[in-house]
């Protein structure tokens, strides 16, 4: 069976156009969660206010930045890949200084996680 690559996610710019559609979807919602817990909070829940704007933050600012600034295009079999986003398409930035923010905020998230598990 022949699959060209053109139509597929195997393209980049396919890859891209669907990245920059999700997060057209997901970031108005995560605006409007912010707002949600920020405004329309009840008072049961006001104890969890800050832990709910926390991890809604560090959810918001990974969706930028997996989604719209540094597009991880990932090799699967191996731990390779080029940042095909924002960063590096407008501004030029190193993507050595892309890999090290994105690890910087997935561990952010991990260990937020683990300190509500805790």
């Amino acid at each position: 069976m022949f699959c060209p690559i053109e139509n597929s996610l195997a393209n980049p710019n396919v890859y891209i156009s669907t990245s920059h559609s999700i997060s057209m979807l997901t970031i108005p919602f995560n605006f409007l969660t912010l707002a949600v817990i920020f405004f329309k909070n009840s008072r049961n829940l006001r104890a969890l206010k800050l832990a709910l704007l926390y991890n809604q933050f560090w959810s918001l600012f990974g969706d930028l930045l997996i989604g719209t600034l540094i597009i991880p295009y990932i090799f699967v079999p191996w731990p390779a890949g080029f940042p095909c986003g924002l960063l590096t398409e407008v501004f030029g930035i190193n993507p050595f200084v892309q890999g090290y923010v994105l690890v910087v905020v997935i561990c952010g998230k991990i260990l937020h996680m683990m300190n509500i598990l805790i």
